[in-house]
């Protein structure tokens, strides 16, 4: 929503500076050559001038508008999902809580291998290392065979 809102604004904003430069160059060069002027009065360019501050406050006005309605568009859609998701977000926490208990299992299989492989001076160089931290449960016994849960 906020990509759409980015392109709806930068297509306003480009569209308002195509605008003034148009302005511009038709008061600045086409209206004077026109009329046999060799330049702009200081009357048409306060006339300019006041035809950008116009344009600039409609567009700031345009550009409230259209983010009062993106806000309104967001709540009305907003309240009658929720209730219809509760469902699947629940199941989609569930499904994630599963995935972090195996994810858990397999890091800990990981570290028991790890161990299994490490010679005994490695094993008493880590322990030495990590002799201020508690020991982690899954390197305390490297033999125990590894137990992963069926995937549900």
């Amino acid at each position: 929503m906020h990509s759409g809102t980015r392109r709806t604004s930068a297509a306003v904003w480009a569209f308002a500076m195509a605008l003034v430069a148009t302005a511009v160059a038709y008061y600045a060069g086409g209206a004077a050559g026109s009329r046999g002027e060799a330049a702009a009065t200081p009357q048409d360019l306060m006339r300019v001038e006041s035809r950008l501050s116009q344009l600039e406050q409609r567009l700031y006005a345009i550009e409230s508008s259209f983010r009062g309605l993106e806000q309104q568009a967001r709540v009305s859609a907003g309240g009658p999902r929720t209730t219809m998701r509760d469902p699947e977000v629940n199941l989609l926490r569930s499904e994630v809580d599963a995935l972090r208990l195996r994810l858990a299992e397999v890091r800990c299989g990981l570290l028991r291998m790890d161990e299994r492989t490490l010679s005994t001076a490695g094993r008493e160089e880590r322990r030495k290392a990590t002799a201020d931290a508690p020991g982690d449960p899954c390197r305390l016994n490297p033999d125990a065979s590894l137990r992963i849960t069926a995937r549900p």
